[in-house]
């Protein structure tokens, strides 16, 4: 698909953008000195969130605000020692246990964009409690208190969830998570009982329930994009370009050149930024159809083609491209919860804990975790006697199933 230099986008009636085109050719057509073309509003005006105090996301909010409160030094720390892993876990005591009591409720991502450059409100500390959610496991792990590991293992995984609800970038975050709490807890399967192993596996699918639609995470993502367009237009009307020149650099001069030189009241601006967001609209459109196909069906699928000397492309590279690498994220984290959740409920149907540790070795959940082909029909070479068990046949069989319907 194909798709013109001025393309006209989806849902330029419904936002009025059209209605502005139309009336600056009107105007332009007439005689004497044209009247100032308007600028068109791409998005709805943004605030700070009006969350009820008892609804689930503002439990969020109130967690994110006390973990950068309390544990503000530790923001942007990259690397931790286990004494100050152990310091955060303690002075996130509070803000995590308003995550945990979220088990069992509704949740619903109550989205607000932010403006490019701008730091994302609540993310810093969604950050920091997802690393404290992790070290947690890790410490129970440790101390061999695996009722506790279970039930962090599940919390993270829930709240990793969860944040999958706003855009792409709340997305990669979330999903990050679970899949660092997946790898906190999996050296330590073999140890579980048979209790301990069905509630990890309920617990993964209904986490997997949980989990928004891929078109909630991409709608939202369009919504950051038109805010972005939005901000350049404004950046324009006021010649201020000094963020875009610091922040993108030399990469983006061109474009910024040819905006300069682009006469603000010229039917040439409208169409500029229009067939801006109608790149936006046209490669949110097609993400969303990819988000109802499996993993097979999207590999045959072509992704929307432009013009590749549209003067706007390079503002399309910084601010549209995130779409593009959902998939890959979120189809990798969804197919190993369901591995470990699948292994984990035959492990204890079976009752065979001392088979656990070569099964989990040697069957397809290692396999997902290696193999970049893990959505096709697996194949395993493996040479461990426990892998000839039965339970070990059942869960490649079963995982076969999966992978092929999924």
């Amino acid at each position: 698909m194909r798709i013109p230099c001025y393309h006209k986008p989806m849902n330029q009636a419904k936002d009025g953008r059209g209605v502005v085109a139309i009336a600056a050719l009107l105007m332009l057509a007439g005689c004497g000195t044209a009247p100032e073309l308007p600028y068109p509003n791409f998005v709805q005006a943004t605030g700070p969130t009006n969350s009820e105090s008892g609804s689930s996301f503002s439990s969020f909010e109130r967690a994110a605000s006390a973990a950068e409160l309390k544990a503000k030094k530790y923001l942007t720390r990259t690397n931790f020692t286990p004494g100050k892993k152990e310091a955060v876990i303690a002075l996130c005591q509070q803000p995590l246990q308003l995550i945990d009591n979220l088990a069992g409720k509704e949740f619903q991502f109550e989205y607000v964009p932010s403006a490019p450059f701008e730091s994302k409100k609540f993310r810093p500390g969604w950050r920091l409690l997802g690393q404290t959610m992790v070290w947690r496991i890790e410490e129970a792990k440790r101390k061999e208190d695996f009722d506790a590991m279970v039930r962090f293992t599940l919390s993270a995984s829930r709240f990793g969830a969860d944040l999958t609800g706003g855009d792409c970038s709340d997305a990669t975050l979330g999903f990050g998570i679970i899949d660092e709490a997946r790898n906190a807890i999996l050296s330590s399967v073999s140890r579980l009982s048979a209790k301990q192993l069905s509630t990890l596996s309920a617990g993964l699918e209904a986490v997997l329930k949980r989990m928004p639609a891929p078109h909630q995470t991409l709608e939202n993502e369009r919504t950051s994009m038109l805010l972005a367009i939005q901000t350049l237009q404004d950046d324009y009307r006021k010649g201020d370009w000094k963020k875009y020149e610091t922040e993108l650099r030399n990469e983006i001069l061109p474009a910024v050149k040819f905006l300069k030189a682009l006469k603000p009241n010229s039917n040439d601006r409208i169409e500029y930024f229009d067939s801006l967001a109608g790149e936006a609209d046209a490669i949110t459109a097609s993400a969303i159809a990819l988000s109802k196909l499996n993993a097979r069906q999207r590999s045959a699928k072509e992704a929307p083609q432009f013009d590749k000397d549209r003067p706007w492309r390079r503002w399309s590279k910084h601010f549209f491209q995130a779409p593009k690498y959902l998939f890959a994220v979120r189809d990798r984290t969804i197919a190993r919860m369901r591995l470990l959740a699948i292994e984990t409920q035959l492990i204890a149907l079976r009752g065979e804990r001392a088979a656990v540790s070569a099964v989990c070795t040697c069957s397809a959940l290692l396999l997902a975790s290696r193999c970049q082909c893990w959505w096709a029909a697996p194949t395993v070479d493996c040479h461990s006697s426990a892998c000839r068990s039965t339970s070990c046949s059942l869960a490649l069989i079963t995982v076969w199933a999966i992978c092929w319907m999924w």
